[in-house]
């Protein structure tokens, strides 16, 4: 630090000349007044000099108290750097000795190397005057904390030799205990851990085993059920000399209580057996009625089951008579219904009328369940008989409708073949799971959509067996029991149209559409059906007639809607419609002149023939009768005319000629194309 510079202050000193004064009274006082202002000038001097002595003490304590400041300062530098990357730096190579990572020799010339090249970072910051004390305290401070390192070493290795210890117990409990033991043992030998802890290491294994062997073999014999197991895991307790009494008597508790439970269990479970042995036949009774395969484990289950109850006699004749049911199950409804009727016939001649019985019943539900079936979802039955049938999906019908309909007709065609075998077969081509969601993707579809799916079924069934009965079904299905559309495939397939050139197929799905707003007012079907049975008369009958009258109404809706008559209440109607909706359902009625009974008998004709060309053929087919038969040409007039749904040859219509109780005499064809 700069000391302060220190001078005279402005003292001054003159060289005395001598003056010689005379020696007289006035010299003398001279003199004494020289000699007084002699001692004034000593005094001011000695004062000087304590003045600047004081200033000087004063220079110096400044001094060192600004020496002490910077000492401070720097050993709060020092005392930072130890207290933040000093200690870090101890702290990470701690960690890495701790850990093992690092021997303390390593560690120490690390620290070394570091802590020289952090003190010269830190030199330059410090008073000079203190540095021999900053570095002597930063060596105390790393010689120390280099002296730690080697016992940390000396932990570590400790810790490992405990951790290699623990990993070679821990692989000998998965061995086989002599194995293990005599493994472990070897192991040991060569640790470095104290003699006692090896042998604590031992008798922890023995205890373990001991452990492992009992609560292996509790759990084993819990989980099997067996009481036994667990009594003799309970006997060996006292063979395990490495567990302690009270462990002992823990585990037999411990096996006490699962006996006990297991005893509880198998009393539940064979009284759970008992009530649902009448169940668990039902359930097998039923695999055979169906005539199914039956596997191993139904037949083992259901005779555990049954064993020993009241259903054990009818589950071994189940068994029995299985082969013959299932053979059975495979014939047609109508070729069943033959079986049962010649068992009935033949029925007393057997030693064992009981199991007789039990034989025709099996049979008789087995055939009720067929017939059901058969008639109800085919296609479930094509499946059971091995059929690979392909998968309808409904909603395909509004996105994809001619795949649709190809699909529809390919399963129907695979319940025609099926009804070739079986006449009860009824055909579905749309399944019973299907069925909901497929009407709800129908009436989804506008009136052209819908005009265009009938179009796609007509065309997807076309010189198929059955191709009619294909389409028609599948429309009968959509129409949810409104036969409206199975109208409107008749109509398209033959072009039918009014007078005025309206297509009939068009008005009936535009009627069919209109009938599903609820708001719309419309005469009550007692009304309708009376106005069309006017018309129809006898001419339409059972399905037909019901056919027939849903196109009526339909026609009659579109009729309305079309020419906007607004009906005033239900018992309102349009006599022009009705007249227009009943020629257009039905084609025609010809009115036949009866000389007995009904005074008109009404019949109907090929559609848009009117009766002057329908007489004209009735009256040639008279005239052929009567000359083929030799009778009377009256007799053949007065016969009633009927329509008959089969065909002729070439597909014309056929009309049959029926006697007085309903029997067809005759049969008439129509000429050929008359088809519609």
């Amino acid at each position: 630090m700069a000391r302060i510079p220190m001078g005279n202050f402005g003292e001054t000193r003159t060289q005395a000349e001598r003056i010689n004064l005379p020696q007289d009274q006035s010299g003398q006082m001279l003199a004494g007044a020289l000699q007084n202002v002699s001692g004034v000038a000593q005094q001011v001097k000695e004062k000087n000099d304590r003045e600047q002595e004081k200033l000087d003490v004063q220079a110096k304590n400044l001094e060192l108290y600004l020496n002490s400041l910077d000492k401070r300062d720097g050993q709060l530098k020092v005392d930072e750097v130890l207290s933040t990357d000093f200690s870090d730096k101890v702290a990470e190579l701690r960690q890495q000795v701790g850990n093992g990572a690092l021997d303390a020799k390593k560690a120490a010339e690390d620290f070394k190397a570091w802590s020289d090249e952090r003190y010269q970072r830190l030199m330059p910051t410090l008073p000079g005057h203190a540095e021999n004390e900053y570095r002597m305290q930063w060596q105390q401070n790393v010689n120390k904390q280099i002296g730690n390192f080697l016992p940390l070493q000396l932990k570590a290795a400790d810790q490992k030799e405990a951790v290699l210890a623990d990993r070679a117990y821990n692989i000998a409990t998965r061995m086989d205990r002599s194995e293990g033991k005599q493994w472990l043992g070897e192991k040991l030998l060569a640790s470095n851990i104290p003699e006692a802890q090896k042998q604590q290491y031992m008798i922890n294994y023995e205890t373990d085993q001991d452990k492992l062997e009992v609560e292996s073999g509790i759990e084993s014999a819990f989980s099997s059920g067996s009481i036994d197991n667990l009594r003799k895991v309970q006997e060996s307790l006292n063979e395990k000399k490495y567990l302690s009494g009270q462990e002992v008597q823990r585990y037999s508790a411990s096996i006490s209580s699962k006996i006990s439970t297991l005893q509880q269990r198998q009393e539940i479970e064979e009284n759970k057996r008992l009530n649902e042995a009448g169940k668990v036949l039902n359930n097998f009774e039923t695999a055979v009625l169906t005539g199914i395969e039956l596997g191993d484990e139904l037949i083992n289950n259901t005779a555990a089951a049954v064993k020993g109850t009241q259903y054990e006699a009818d589950f071994n004749f189940y068994l029995k008579q299985s082969k013959d049911f299932q053979r059975f199950s495979k014939q047609s409804s109508s070729a069943q219904l033959s079986e049962i009727n010649n068992f009935k016939a033949k029925r007393g001649k057997s030693d064992d009328p009981v199991a007789e019985n039990k034989i025709l019943s099996a049979y008789e539900s087995i055939y009720a369940e067929n017939l059901k079936e058969v008639k109800e979802n085919p296609t479930q039955a094509l499946k059971k008989a091995g059929v690979n049938v392909p998968d309808f999906n409904p909603a395909t019908l509004k996105v994809d409708p001619a795949n649709a309909a190809k699909t529809i007709a390919t399963i129907g065609s695979y319940q025609v073949a099926l009804k070739d075998k079986d006449a009860n077969v009824k055909i579905s081509p749309i399944s019973t799971e299907d069925l909901p969601q497929a009407i709800q993707s129908f009436d989804s579809l506008d009136i052209n959509g819908k005009l265009n799916f009938i179009g796609q079924m007509i065309e997807s069934s076309k010189n198929s067996k059955g191709g009619d009965q294909i389409w028609g079904a599948a429309l009968k299905q959509l129409g949810a029991g409104n036969q409206s559309y199975v109208m409107a495939g008749v109509a398209k397939k033959n072009g039918f149209k009014s007078n005025d050139g309206r297509d009939v197929s068009s008005l009936i799905v535009i009627g069919a559409q209109a009938l599903k707003n609820k708001q719309l007012i419309m005469p009550k079907d007692e009304l309708l059906q009376q106005e069309f049975g006017k018309y129809v008369g006898n001419s339409a009958t059972g399905e037909t007639a019901n056919m027939t009258f849903d196109a009526f109404k339909s026609i009659y809706a579109a009729l309305t809607q079309q020419k906007n008559y607004q009906h005033k209440d239900k018992d309102d109607l349009d006599k022009k419609s009705i007249k227009q909706a009943a020629e257009l359902s039905t084609g025609g009625v010809y009115e036949q002149n009866m000389k007995f009974g009904n005074s008109k008998w009404k019949v109907s004709k090929p559609w848009g023939m009117d009766d002057d060309r329908f007489e004209a053929i009735m009256e040639t087919r008279y005239d052929a009768i009567v000359k083929k038969y030799n009778i009377s040409s009256g007799g053949v007039r007065d016969l009633r005319i009927h329509r008959e749904s089969n065909r002729g040859p070439g597909g014309v219509i056929r009309y049959s000629l029926l006697d007085a109780r309903g029997t067809p005499l005759y049969y008439i064809n129509m000429p050929d194309g008359v088809t519609k």
